[in-house]
């Protein structure tokens, strides 16, 4: 549960580390059970959260619901996040959408900005027992923004770049975004990447495109690795530089960017940006093309054919052709018909 969960897990982390040992551990939970007994509501959420993390006592997530249940009713915001949570997956009480609902309203309305947030997603994807409303989903995420959730920005910005919920407002969206990024929301950077690099909304830029990527994929984002790999190989935004567009395509690859591997797998065969190496290209176009990637399905089907990096394996290339023909690729079929 984003940041609620943080705090609590803080909390619990906080009041059972300053217990060593397994006996102070239990004592404190103990002295917080007490508390929650007394009716304190901080106490009944660690109850909750204890029992639902299954830390110094057994696991019960039943029991974790009560004190959530104890909390919420005393006025919890966070307990009643967590007590929705547990209605949403039937854990610990029955399944039941609309009491979770029930509770995130409860702890939105008493200006709980995750609830918010979560509103907003239950609302904009919409659920069995909770048609999709875009407009309560505006309301939501709008009133979360305003209470500086990123994630909450982020979502409003696409609402307003595609006309969902509000009329369609570019400038708006990419303020939103901007905002949003600079609140350290790691979409929004991606997102403002692609908004500069194509113009969408706003006059190209290729600079700012290139901060943005930058930014995006220092912080973990693997597509915007692809892309600051791509800007770096075209000299876009940047200088250009085979070794550093092969870097970021690597490190891209390595945390699953699909596109990525078929690059890093052109560069090992290549020999550009890296020294040229068959069997890490034959690696990496077997991991694309598993993953359904048809340029890789058509460039391993050729290293079988030709015993590039592999041993000659026909079969092997028929496979691949077959694969990559299935997909789409025009090649793969044009190959096959010609044997």
């Amino acid at each position: 549960m984003r940041n609620a969960v943080i705090l609590i897990t803080i909390m619990a982390a906080v009041l059972l580390s300053l217990s060593t040992t397994q006996a102070s551990q239990e004592r404190t939970v103990e002295i917080m059970r007490q508390s929650a007994e007394q009716g304190d509501s901080e106490s009944m959420l660690f109850m909750g959260y204890v029992y639902r993390k299954g830390s110094v006592v057994s696991r019960d997530l039943e029991i974790a619901a009560k004190w959530y249940k104890k909390a919420s009713d005393a006025g919890n915001t966070e307990a009643m996040n967590s007590l929705a949570i547990m209605y949403q997956n039937g854990e610990g009480v029955k399944k039941d959408f609309r009491q979770a609902i029930r509770w995130y309203e409860k702890a939105a309305n008493s200006g709980d900005t995750n609830a918010m947030f979560y509103l907003g997603v239950i609302y904009h994807n919409g659920h069995k027992d909770c048609p999709r409303d875009i407009q309560k989903a505006a309301k939501w995420f709008n009133k979360a923004a305003r209470s500086g959730d990123s994630s909450a920005m982020y979502k409003l910005a696409g609402m307003y770049a595609a006309g969902q919920g509000a009329v369609q407002d570019y400038t708006t969206a990419v303020n939103l975004y901007l905002k949003s990024a600079k609140s350290g929301n790691v979409p929004s950077m991606f997102k403002l990447g692609q908004i500069y690099k194509y113009g969408i909304g706003v006059v190209e830029n290729d600079d700012r495109a290139y901060k943005w990527f930058s930014k995006a994929a220092e912080s973990g984002d693997p597509d915007a690795m692809n892309e600051l790999a791509r800007m770096y190989q075209q000299g876009r935004g940047t200088y250009r530089s085979s070794w550093k567009a092969a870097r970021w395509y690597l490190r891209a690859a390595q945390a699953g960017q699909v596109k990525a591997m078929n690059s890093v797998a052109e560069i090992f065969f290549e020999g550009s940006g890296f020294s040229r190496d068959t069997d890490k290209a034959v690696f990496w176009y077997d991991s694309a093309a598993r993953k359904g990637n048809i340029d890789s399905m058509v460039a391993l089907a050729r290293m079988y054919a030709d015993g590039i990096g592999v041993r000659k394996d026909k079969a092997k290339a028929t496979m691949w052709y077959r694969k990559a023909a299935q997909a789409g690729s025009k090649e793969a079929k044009n190959i096959l018909a010609l044997r």
